[in-house]
């Protein structure tokens, strides 16, 4: 029993020694960790990831017009339907005239039975003829008369002593027959019917043996060399053509059918335009004169052919194309300047054709402009270019780390500082 108690004294008398120390070194150790919490954090980072190649495009010369390209569907300029002037049954018709035949102005194309026709003028000449025997008659009576009123006559003499009403009246009936010859000799023209223009018979209304009435419809005719093609155009293209009163005649278009696999063309001429805006599409309408060749014979240009247009607009200054892809928020692009820093220019567009668009700038030749924009830009950001290209690199953490002054002697850490 003594020796438990003695053992007991001692171990409470070690733990009260042990135990301050323990709570001294816990504390030592918390301190340390705390102060270690508040000292820099030395961190390696990675090499910096390079962006995307970014190519660059070199404006080098100036565009004085762009070809504006528009579409259409060409018709003939004239388009006429041949009817009968005068009655009677139709003895002949041209040569195997049919649908399709062409014809040149003047060709004779149907004949109206001429035989009443005839006998009308053969009438009207006779008439004529009586009314000329009675005016020279009254002439000579007329003479007569003043001759025996200045012989046995005084006074003056009044106009029907002088048989003036007389010959006035043989005058006027000679008049008359003279216009009733004519109007026989007209009819009888019009027995024959012609082409009016150069052109060809679209559809045969009339055949020989049929009897037509005046204003009866015989063939309808249309002209297929002189054509007509109506080319929407967009606002901003009309404007770029200037086209006025003066000039709008001066505006030649080249024509091409899609559908032939040779490069011939057509030449043709803007006469003018429409003159309200199409509803549908809002566009406006060009009309343009277009003359098929003459020696084309087996490969014209046919009426109903869908065609593309080319027009080329007015000299326009301080103008310029890059590509579509170089455009930057639609209305800018990206340009890189001789100590490769970026900046956003704004540009007025003009026109856009094919994977190409011309503008208008203040810019000083040669300028460069990025191919294609990064997916994130920044005005002023800095990049590297080559032989290549550029190659984009924005001034990143790594810059920030070489400026830090407590970082002399490390060019690859950065200094963290945890809050």
């Amino acid at each position: 029993m003594p020796f438990d108690l003695s053992l007991r004294k001692t171990t409470i008398l070690l733990l009260k020694l042990i135990f301050p120390i323990l709570v001294l070194t816990a504390s030592v150790l918390m301190t340390l960790v705390l102060i270690e919490d508040e000292k820099p954090v030395i961190a390696e980072i990675a090499k910096q990831p390079e962006l995307l190649k970014l190519s660059t495009y070199d404006i080098v010369a100036k565009q004085q017009h762009f070809t504006i390209k528009t579409q259409g569907i060409v018709h003939p300029k004239f388009e006429t339907t041949l009817t009968a002037q005068v009655s009677g049954l139709v003895t002949k018709t041209a040569n195997d005239l049919k649908v399709g035949d062409r014809f040149e102005k003047g060709d004779f194309l149907f004949q109206i039975d001429a035989r009443d026709y005839e006998l009308s003028l053969a009438t009207a000449k006779a008439n004529v003829a009586g009314a000329q025997q009675k005016l020279i008659k009254e002439q000579a009576e007329s003479k007569l008369a003043k001759l025996e009123w200045e012989k046995y006559g005084k006074g003056s003499p009044s106009p029907l002593t002088l048989r003036i009403p007389q010959l006035n009246e043989a005058k006027a009936n000679l008049g008359a027959a003279k216009s009733e010859q004519k109007k026989a000799l007209l009819a009888l023209s019009r027995t024959t019917i012609v082409a009016p223009y150069a052109g060809a018979i679209r559809e045969k209304l009339a055949a020989v043996g049929q009897y037509v009435s005046a204003g009866t419809n015989v063939a309808k005719f249309f002209s297929d060399r002189l054509l007509e093609v109506r080319l929407p155009v967009t606002r901003r293209q009309l404007d770029s053509l200037s086209l006025i009163e003066k000039n709008i005649q001066s505006k030649t278009i080249t024509i091409r059918d899609p559908q032939r696999k040779d490069n011939q063309h057509w030449t043709g001429q803007v006469i003018g335009m429409e003159k309200e805006v199409q509803k549908q599409t809002n566009q406006y309408m060009l009309i343009a004169n277009v003359t098929a060749k003459a020696n084309s014979a087996l490969n014209p240009l046919l009426s109903g052919t869908f065609i593309f247009a080319e027009i080329k607009s007015e000299i326009i200054s301080n103008m310029y194309r890059v590509p579509a892809s170089t455009l930057y928020m639609r209305d800018s692009v990206l340009v890189v300047d001789h100590n490769d820093f970026v900046r956003q220019l704004k540009i007025n567009i003009h026109h856009k054709d094919t994977g190409q668009v011309y503008f208008t700038a203040d810019i000083k030749l040669p300028t460069k402009v990025l191919t294609q924009p990064p997916e994130i830009f920044v005005e002023g950001m800095k990049i590297r270019t080559n032989s290549n290209g550029a190659v984009g690199k924005l001034d990143s953490i790594k810059s920030l780390a070489i400026n830090n002054s407590n970082l002399e002697n490390s060019s690859n850490q950065v200094v963290l500082i945890n809050e």
